[in-house]
């Protein structure tokens, strides 16, 4: 590298941290309002703003096909529900987005592994969502997989 390139690699990289550390950044503090995700009953949290009801628990079986998966979620009968069904590719992205914030009140759900995402069969999508540090928060980005698990939700009767 020449003395020129190596120069502008290093006005880069200051520029880059110093962009970084004069970003504005959001509190570490939690707000003092009430969190996003609450427990509803047993295994299940409710999205406070959404009104959707998530299973804590993600299925113990990986499926191969979006058919397999998406069949399992609506035979689903768990804490007195029947109407169970896989989330979309852009809830599943808010509840990880929640989780990350720790918005989640008393509700504990892990994303790990691969899930399930789509409302048909032209949406499917199997994989996660993963990030990435930035200036001012992280990046998300979905890594997709040939297989995945099922984390249920469904739409709550109860008002947001």
């Amino acid at each position: 590298m020449s003395r020129k390139s190596t120069q502008i690699a290093i006005c880069l990289a200051m520029l880059l941290f110093a962009g970084c550390s004069a970003s504005p950044r959001k509190s570490t503090l939690q707000s003092t309002s009430s969190p996003r995700l609450s427990s509803y009953a047993s295994g299940i949290c409710l999205d406070n703003s959404t009104g959707l009801m998530w299973l804590v628990d993600v299925s113990e079986v990986e499926f191969e096909t979006w058919r397999r998966a998406s069949q399992y979620a609506d035979n689903l009968v768990a804490e007195g529900f029947e109407d169970w069904r896989l989330p979309t590719y852009d809830e599943l992205y808010i509840l990880r987005r929640i989780m990350d914030r720790s918005d989640s009140g008393d509700c504990r759900i892990e994303l790990t592994g691969s899930l399930w995402t789509g409302n048909t069969e032209k949406e499917a999508r199997a994989g996660f969502w993963d990030s990435e540090p930035l200036c001012g928060g992280p990046s998300y980005y979905f890594v997709k997989s040939p297989r995945g698990s099922v984390i249920a939700v469904r739409v709550s009767k109860v008002p947001p």
